[in-house]
């Protein structure tokens, strides 16, 4: 094992009484991670907070205010839920792909008492877009619009399941597709993305974006890897989720990834942002930080001045 990751396997493993599909002391794997990413913990230099999770504009229940430093570690590329009453966020898995035109939020509540099957719910959307639905049948796989689905799942010890008023909130995004490479796809729990989807803890051998990130030299001698799942020089990563936003014109309804920046009278290779170290070329990672970024408004910029240099 690659340090700092290198204490005794019976720090983070149970070698009985698994939870879920991670063989972790702490229940799920990003509360495993957060244990020592934490002020006061092990690794207090890279503190691991429920707050500096992302929350972008637009497509934000109303009120809310964007905010955030960091990737997500707790959502599916079909959604992320909040849960709004006593009904746990649990109890509502959504599903399918996601093929709107705007990022929404979905409020859903639960009309009439009843387990799975009997209980009826509401549903409505966010502008631009809204859509709403009304006593719709609860059930696994229930299509709301654009390729949504919700999954209900009994979840109180006593019937009925879901009493009326239970709401959840459902954030949607679109372009974004579950990762496909196979170290990757073996570690989403349940299709949630969580740390080691990203980070494979035990390793340092894979290339990561940061062109500050020394050589690879052996087992154990290589740290400041930043623990790459796959390699990451030219966020072959990023475009596993984001691969809609992999475009090499703007018409396409992105900025530009893989370019070169000539030098001329109209642009200029950047001066404070990074290149990619392998060829030179702007991806995504130029412009954006995967965690602690500058910017704490969910956008995860490397500049807090959007107009800065």
């Amino acid at each position: 094992m690659d340090a700092p990751h290198t204490a005794s396997c019976l720090e983070c493993h149970k070698t009985h009484v698994l939870f879920g599909n991670q063989i972790g002391s702490r229940a799920g794997n990003a509360n495993l991670c957060q244990s020592c990413h934490q002020t006061g913990g092990l690794a207090p230099a890279t503190p691991m907070t429920e707050g500096d999770q992302a929350e972008p504009w637009p497509g934000l229940p109303v009120g809310a205010v964007p905010g955030g430093t960091s990737h997500r570690w707790d959502s599916s590329c079909a959604g992320r839920v909040i849960g709004l009453g006593a009904s746990p966020a649990e109890a509502l898995v959504p599903g399918g792909t996601y093929a709107g035109r705007y990022p929404k939020t979905y409020t859903v509540t639960i009309s009439t008492d009843g387990d799975v099957g009997t209980a009826l719910f509401n549903w409505a959307g966010t502008v631009p877009g809204g859509g709403s639905g009304a006593y719709l049948l609860t059930g696994q796989n229930v299509l709301i619009e654009s390729g949504l689905t919700l999954s209900f799942l009994n979840s109180r010890t006593n019937s009925p399941a879901f009493r009326a008023g239970d709401s959840w909130q459902v954030l949607v995004r679109p372009g974004l597709t579950p990762p496909a490479h196979p170290a990757m796809v073996n570690q989403t729990a349940g299709g949630t993305v969580v740390c080691s989807t990203c980070h494979d803890q035990h390793s340092q051998v894979n290339e990561p974006f940061d062109p500050a990130a020394p050589p690879f030299t052996g087992s154990a001698t290589s740290g400041g890897r930043h623990f790459m799942r796959v390699n990451n020089d030219q966020d072959q990563m990023c475009a596993e989720c984001h691969g809609s936003r992999f475009v090499t014109n703007s018409t396409a309804g992105s900025h530009p990834v893989g370019m070169l920046v000539a030098s001329n009278a109209y642009y200029r290779p950047p001066t404070s942002l990074p290149l990619d170290k392998t060829a030179g070329r702007v991806r995504c990672s130029t412009c954006h930080q995967v965690h602690q970024s500058p910017a704490n408004d969910g956008s995860l910029l490397r500049l807090a001045d959007r107009a800065g240099a």
